[in-house]
């Protein structure tokens, strides 16, 4: 009987924790792209900075513009390398947290909850034979 109360029980909060768990997954990932974009964005500003103050262009010196071409895109590729990896990296949180939170959740519910009524199943018989035959 105390099982198949625990499994009514968990079977009413299924629901509402599946709509936690979505809801915690949207809001890692916009976490998650909050602070990546800004680590990333400030290494890509750095860099683009850093590259703009070492080349000094002048007209008579063509021969730099090529190199910082290639700089240039090599830190704007970069920059499309951090928005990959955030975006998988995201991708990996969200789906680990739909997924085993709501299996990890259920399974220590189930554990706590029939420990409890276990508890109390225990309890109600030491007061039943409290008062026992004289």
């Amino acid at each position: 009987m105390g099982k198949f109360t625990v499994k009514i029980l968990l079977l009413m909060v299924e629901i509402p924790i599946f709509v936690l768990s979505v809801w915690l997954a949207m809001t890692a990932n916009s976490l998650l792209h909050s602070i990546g974009d800004v680590f990333s964005k400030e290494i890509i500003l750095g860099m683009l900075a850093n590259n703009s103050a070492s080349i000094s262009f002048s007209f008579g010196d063509l021969l730099s513009l090529p190199g910082s071409f290639v700089d240039m895109i090599k830190i704007y590729l970069l920059n499309g390398f951090f928005q990959v990896v955030i975006s998988l990296f995201s991708i990996i949180i969200i789906y680990k947290i739909i997924i085993s939170l709501h299996s990890a959740l259920y399974e220590s519910l189930e554990l706590k909850s029939t420990e409890v009524l276990n508890n109390a199943v225990a309890s109600l018989r030491n007061e039943a034979n409290f008062g026992g035959k004289i």
